[in-house]
């Protein structure tokens, strides 16, 4: 089973690891979950204990970039949903190499 330290420690160990082996430097992160979905995650926002709250790349494909004047006041570039995930639900985590132009930017450490 998951947890917090894997999150917070072993995921990002393998994430800079794999990103050397990427061509770009950039890898995508998939959590398929016990309800069958998966989900391509940007960021952790919070690894907590029992679940973790993910940046979570919309299921299209399809970035919705945020507007100019808002990412003057510090928005990110794209609007992200943020989803919290117990533990129990990921079944398994997948972290391949990705483009860095590709539909999702990548995951962040």
């Amino acid at each position: 089973m998951f947890d917090r330290a894997f999150f917070e420690t072993v995921l990002k160990n393998q994430v800079i690891e794999k990103s050397r082996q990427s061509a770009e430097g950039a890898v995508s992160v998939k959590l398929q979950l016990s309800s069958g979905d998966t989900v391509t995650i940007s960021t952790i926002e919070l690894a907590g204990d029992g679940y973790a709250i993910f940046d979570v790349f919309p299921p299209t494909g399809k970035l919705k970039p945020m507007e100019k004047n808002e990412r003057r006041h510090g928005a990110p570039p794209f609007d992200l949903s943020r989803l919290a995930i117990r533990y129990e639900a990921i079944i398994s985590v997948e972290i391949t190499g990705a483009s860095q132009r590709g539909e999702h930017p990548g995951f962040k450490v």
